[in-house]
C-alpha cells in the first residue's frame, strides 16, 4: 500500500476531503498500541517472572 499512492489519495466518498490514507494510517497507530501494551502485559506477568528466577539461580 505504501507504493499505490493513488489508492491512498482516493477520498472516502464523492465531495469529501478526507482520503482513505488517513484511516487507514489511524488504525495503524492504534495497532501498535494495541500490540504494545499487549507486549508490556505479558512481560510483566510472565517474562519477568522467569528472569527474577533466572537471576536468583546464577546468585546461588
Amino acid at each position: 500500500m505504501g507504493f499505490a499512492p493513488e489508492f491512498l489519495a482516493q477520498p472516502m466518498s464523492e465531495g469529501s476531503t478526507l482520503s482513505i490514507g488517513v484511516p487507514i494510517g489511524a488504525s495503524i497507530l492504534v495497532f501498535a498500541w494495541v500490540m504494545t501494551g499487549i507486549y508490556v502485559r505479558r512481560a510483566n506477568n510472565e517474562f519477568d517472572p522467569i528472569n527474577q528466577k533466572i537471576l536468583e539461580d546464577a546468585h546461588k
